[in-house]
Order: structure tokens, then sequence, then C-alpha cells
């Protein structure tokens, strides 16, 4: 699968989750619905809220 294709499905995933359960839901029930559409539709496993650290500059 090309990066095309995973952003697609990605993108998709995004648009059926908001279809299917509206507004006025905390942003973790919609990731949660998110990440078991995606996981049942890809190959592999994905991962919840991966940390990491970012550093920008303010200018």
């Amino acid at each position: 699968m090309n990066p095309d294709q995973l952003t697609e499905k990605i993108i998709k995933a995004c648009y059926e989750v908001h279809t299917e359960l509206g507004v006025g839901f905390v942003e973790r029930v919609y990731e949660n619905a998110r990440f078991s559409l995606l996981y049942e539709n890809l190959d592999w496993e994905l991962l919840h809220s991966i940390p990491f650290k970012c550093i920008f500059e303010i200018k």
C-alpha cells in the first residue's frame, strides 16, 4: 500500500466515524471509533497516541 492509499483509507475512516456518530462526543470517542474502523480495514496493527517530543520556535 503506498502512502496515498493509506492516507485515503484514514480520511475515509474519519468521515465514516463522523457521519455515523455526529457531533457532541469527546475526542476520545471519535479516536476509538476511528482506530477500530481502521484496524478492521488494514492488515497491520495501529498504535494509539504515540507520545513524541516536538520542539519548535515561535518568532
